[in-house]
């Protein structure tokens, strides 16, 4: 049996307040990781994940920070360390993949120069050692070029490159306890399969420990034996994998899988949601903390704080109404609205190259196609999915659609007028009929805008209107997205990750757009959250009859939500059909793969290994090569993919696909 590498004991963390009592983020939390195990924290944004973690890694501020209880780790208090001590541990033998890698990574320095530093300061390796072992790094988590990318910066890489950054920043002196807040969530599905491997892998070779914070409720049932479930700073249940998600005892556990959609759920009904949010705790309350949000509340639950009872030995939960089972929760059917069919706008042929530094040498450049002969139409009232691994091109359309990027050939058609070839006012213009949320609404907000200005900011732009009609559009707005009137007047940090998504849609909607353009805009929920934005984009789609492009590398969201479905590659759409067509009739082998790679929210459930999934991300293809760009990855390939590039040929009526070898037969098998 594996010893304690991890023991948490009663574990408490306040925030002091100026104005008022302290905030209680962690509430006597107790929990164990062993040698070669790992255990997965769940929960809404905002109940003390990330906070219990900054405390094991002692990053917590600490002035206005207050730590009580134990965190033992090889014998040692570390609450009891100092900074020094701390640092020698830091890094080496616990390491930490933050949720940000942006904010983490400094901006200064080149990638490698962060990777070489802490290998230099940690091992015995030479520096040309450390420089070979940060390629291989980089090479593991699925960095293309790597020679070339280590001399470049953090601001160079899309969030998903910079995530796979910091993982090989954490990975570098293989450390006995890896704690991974978030570490998935800006991956698409294939390299978050990988990524997940390499770190299984790890811990199996190393017998490490892992303490993974996640929101991806499949990632938790594939990768991780042990689960705990945190609401408002306690934790409320825990077990194994199997006992929490197929005999959950809490009704918020039992809440939290049933939002997760799903590739066996219908379209035609709304994902399940959690109403309300969860509480904040400033004093030691009386009652359940999930009372005012559960569905099987009793007054017992209003008489004392609940304890944790014990379901089996392993198995812990905090909800005395000793529910057996829960009912299964119906589901709002979304409603039906019918749309002549038109087109509102539509790509033709659409390039963006650019010309990027090859190496350290000023003068070496080279070509990236970024976007390479794009050609889609989006219908009013339709919803378009766009999926694809990070780096293929997905955002770069977009913006490019909306001439925020120059593209360098081809049409942007909106109601049949080229926007390549319009002025700047015409394409001011039309930027009110066509508006983009972004995928960190924390990042496009303006932080020294109260939120009634930064909604109203665009009103002002465009139309002429009194103070009293813009107060008036304004509350509509905040109405309409859930938002609380009172709300209006505070700053962004003050709101939570689902809310200020809120904030971000509700300034799209002010301007009464006709196409909505949504680059990755759940990426960073939790899945209660991205249900509730799920729903809310679902309805105010159909109540103003929107045309979205929806970017999303979570395959479960984008069927719930698309139409249609479009699949890109390395600039290159290789695959485009209705929604359930391509969850049912994938025929190119890159979209197979993707979804052979979608997490399953079910710890019973044993996938089949993909080679396709398992091979490393092929490099860019040189300007000259003329074959097809998927073919180093391909199990069906042969010499004609490496002479002539397959076009988008109709497979079927509305399927069209880029492969000499479709197999529609052997699809999803």
């Amino acid at each position: 049996m594996n010893e304690a590498l991890l023991k948490i004991s009663e574990v408490s963390v306040n925030f002091s307040n100026p104005m008022g009592p302290s905030l209680i983020a962690v509430d006597r939390v107790s929990l164990q990781i062993n040698q070669g195990e790992t255990l997965a924290i769940v929960g809404e944004s905002g109940c003390g994940k990330s906070t219990l973690a900054m405390a094991i890694m002692g990053l917590l501020p600490k002035g206005n920070s207050k730590l009580s209880g134990e965190i033992i780790f090889e014998d040692t208090n570390l609450l009891s360390l100092n900074e020094s001590a701390m640092q020698k541990i830091r890094g080496k033998k616990i390491a930490m993949i933050f949720q940000d890698p942006m904010t983490s990574l400094n901006p200064y320095l080149t990638v490698g120069e962060q990777i070489i530093e802490q290998i230099l300061q940690h091992t015995a390796l030479t520096k040309k050692e450390a420089f070979q072992k940060a390629l291989d790094l980089l090479r593991d988590v699925g960095i293309k070029n790597p020679e070339e990318r280590l001399n470049r910066y953090p601001h160079e890489f899309s969030g998903g490159m910079r995530q796979r950054v910091m993982i090989a920043c954490a990975l570098s002196c293989e450390p006995q306890l890896l704690i991974a807040d978030e570490p998935t969530t800006a991956l698409d599905v294939t390299i978050q399969a990988q990524i997940m491997r390499l770190i299984k892998s790890l811990i199996t070779k190393k017998n490490m420990g892992l303490l993974l914070i996640t929101h991806d409720l499949g990632v938790v049932a594939e990768s991780c034996q042990k689960v705990a479930v945190m609401y408002a700073g306690q934790v409320i249940e825990q077990g194994n994998v199997t006992d929490i998600f197929k005999y959950a005892k809490h009704p918020y556990t039992y809440a939290l899988l049933q939002s997760v959609p799903k590739l066996t759920s219908s379209r035609d009904f709304k994902l399940l949601s959690i109403s309300g949010q969860p509480p904040a705790i400033y004093q030691k309350i009386e009652k359940c903390r999930f009372y005012e949000r559960c569905e099987y509340r009793k007054p017992a639950c209003l008489e004392k704080e609940p304890d944790l009872i014990h379901a089996s030995e392993s198995h812990l939960h905090r909800c005395p109404i000793n529910q057996d089972s829960f009912d299964e929760k119906s589901r709002s059917v979304l409603d039906k609205v019918h749309i002549e069919k038109e087109i509102v706008l539509e790509v033709k042929d659409l390039q963006i190259h650019f010309n990027v530094r090859a190496g350290l040498i000023a003068k070496a450049h080279k070509t990236v196609r970024a976007v390479d002969g794009v050609s889609l139409f989006l219908q009013k009232g339709e919803v378009l999915g766009l999926v694809g691994e990070s780096g293929c091109g997905k955002s770069t359309l977009i913006r490019g659609v909306l001439q925020l990027i120059k593209p360098n050939q081809g049409q942007v058609l909106y109601r049949g007028e080229d926007l390549t070839k319009a002025n700047q006012k015409t394409i001011q213009q039309n930027r009110q009929k066509m508006q983009i949320v972004f995928q960190d609404p924390f990042g496009s907000l303006n932080s020294r805008l109260k939120v009634f200005d930064i909604i109203a900011e665009p009103l002002v732009n465009f139309f002429q209107l009194n103070k009293q009609e813009l107060r008036e559009k304004v509350f509509a707005l905040l109405d309409e997205v859930g938002l609380n009137r009172d709300w209006a007047y505070r700053y962004p940090h003050q709101f939570s990750g689902g809310q200020r998504q809120r904030i971000g849609i509700a300034r799209a909607l002010s301007v009464n757009p006709e196409v909505l353009l949504c680059d990755e805009p759940i990426s960073a929920l939790d899945v209660s959250i991205q249900a509730q934005i799920i729903n809310l984009l679902q309805e105010l789609q159909r109540k103003h009859k929107l045309s979205i492009i929806f970017i999303s590398h979570d395959l479960s969201v984008v069927r719930q939500i698309s139409d249609r479905i479009a699949v890109m590659y390395q600039g290159k759409i290789v695959e485009i059909a209705e929604a359930e067509k391509i969850y049912t009739q994938a025929a190119h082998p890159y979209t197979r793969t993707l979804l052979q790679a979608i997490p399953v929210p079910d710890p019973t459930v044993q996938k089949t290994e993909n080679v396709t999934t398992n091979a490393t991300i092929q490099k860019n293809a040189p300007p000259e090569f003329k074959g097809c760009k998927y073919y180093e990855r391909c199990d069906k390939s042969d010499s004609k993919c490496t002479e002539f590039e397959p076009q988008l040929t109709a497979l079927t009526n509305n399927h069209q696909i880029a492969c000499f070898h479709s197999n529609q037969e052997s699809n999803n098998k």
